[in-house]
């Protein structure tokens, strides 16, 4: 088999649309002498994916779609102020970056809503080969040294090693202590996480 890859870096928005488009009724194809008769658009509202999954199928090839987290997703830009401070990664000096938090609930329910959506609606296809969440370019699911500072992932890191307590108080503080003396620790925290939530996505398409 010939395995290909498609990246949608706009998944979250192009399904629901899919799914609107698939839901409009059908206009007669008939035209009749006197009608304005209007461009057909039909291709621009088909399921790209699907057409893909269908001609590899029927050629006998492999499709392995590959899907990135974009750096704008409405749905999260939108969310309450105090919400979306926690959505994003925070850097050492408290500020956002330009990444999402995907350690936080709603960032990886977000992902995982997409994923299980993509995989309910082509897995019955022969040429269905998987999906690949993409690492990188866009850096939405990498950890880097100098991002992921959020408040609440360092009150979780503290609570969950409770043998190693911090004498700082405030949030700066705090950040500073575990970047100076327990930074590799943290670090591994924060990608023990990330394995947990890909294993839990894992099993969550096993169980589609």
């Amino acid at each position: 088999d010939w395995s290909s890859d498609v990246c949608s870096s706009d998944l979250p928005r192009a399904l629901p649309e899919a799914r609107r488009a698939q839901a409009r009724p059908q206009r007669s194809s008939h035209h009749h002498p006197g009608q304005e008769q209007k461009p057909d658009t039909a291709f621009a509202k088909k399921d790209i994916l699907e057409v893909l999954f269908r001609q590899f199928s029927a050629n006998g090839l492999t499709l392995v779609p590959r899907m990135e987290i974009p750096e704008f997703v409405a749905w999260i830009e939108s969310a309450d102020p105090k919400m979306q401070k926690e959505l994003r990664l925070t850097t050492l000096t408290g500020e956002d970056s330009s990444t999402y938090n995907f350690l936080h609930p709603e960032v990886q329910q977000l992902i995982k809503q997409v994923v299980l959506e993509v995989v309910e609606r082509y897995a019955h296809h022969g040429s269905f080969g998987g999906i690949a969440l993409k690492l990188g370019a866009n850096d939405q699911l990498v950890l880097k040294p100098g991002n992921g500072f959020n408040e609440s992932l360092i009150d979780q890191f503290l609570l969950q090693t409770p043998n190693r307590p911090v004498s700082s108080k405030s949030a700066a503080a705090k950040r500073n202590e575990i970047h100076q003396s327990r930074l590799a620790e943290f670090g591994g925290w924060k990608s023990s996480k990330a394995v947990e939530f890909l294993a839990e996505l894992d099993r969550a398409i096993q169980a589609t």
